[in-house]
């Protein structure tokens, strides 16, 4: 964390270490890092390459990244009960409203409450999560296209 002046919170907390992040950080000087790299540095890299970085800590190869992009493809598949539901809103109901109801429809289908249900061990629950995550990911591309 930084001292900080009421000047800089003034001029909106440039330069200020305010928030602890392990995946990214703005520099003054650098602009945005995601683990220590440039966004000029990963700007013609794949999503899912920039993806698998801030899982892993790791650039991946073209390979890998070619692999997870095939991966989260697979995994999209927007339920048709969202796409119904949607249709029921009013025509001026806000995109981030019909966004948040379409994920928290697709909560349905969540392989972490499933678990949970069953009873999972605490130290098994990130494992649910992720693939929750995994699986929600590519939706939301379909779903907001």
């Amino acid at each position: 964390m930084s001292e900080i002046t009421v000047s800089q919170i003034y001029s909106g907390m440039h330069g200020v270490k305010a928030l602890i992040c392990d995946t990214s950080e703005i520099s003054p000087d650098k602009g945005l890092l995601i683990r220590g790299i440039s966004i000029a540095q990963l700007k013609n890299n794949l999503p899912e390459a920039v993806f698998y970085l801030l899982l892993t800590g790791e650039l991946p190869d073209n390979e890998t990244a070619e692999m997870v992009k095939k991966d989260l493809k697979k995994r999209s598949k927007v339920p048709h009960y969202v796409w119904e539901l949607l249709k029921t809103l009013p025509n001026d109901t806000p995109p981030i409203t019909m966004l948040n109801l379409a994920i928290l429809a697709l909560e349905r289908d969540s392989l972490f409450r499933r678990k949970y249900t069953e009873g999972i061990k605490k130290e098994e629950y990130w494992e649910w999560i992720l693939e929750d995550s995994l699986n929600l990911i590519p939706n939301i591309t379909v779903i907001t296209t």
